[in-house]
């Protein structure tokens, strides 16, 4: 799934005001992210750790993670 459909899915459900789909942030923006959201949603596309997953959990907010790679492994089924 592509940016851009996520994109649409988003302006299609009107969630426009609610999902903020971000490039690159520095450390201090995403603690600041992660303190303030309500939640995290991680689709994995290919191979990767899942840092964000860990992170997530650090700051005790929900996440919803794909099932590609480590990232159910990381999650430690949670």
């Amino acid at each position: 799934m592509g940016r851009e459909l996520i994109q649409k899915i988003i302006i299609d459900l009107n969630l426009s005001t609610k999902v903020i789909l971000l490039n690159y942030v520095t450390n201090g923006v995403m603690s600041l992210l992660y303190q303030n959201s309500a939640g995290l949603v991680f689709p994995t596309f290919y191979e990767g750790f899942g840092i964000p997953i860990l992170e997530a959990m650090r700051n005790k907010i929900p996440f919803l993670i794909g099932n590609i790679g480590a990232a159910k492994e990381t999650a430690g089924g949670h």
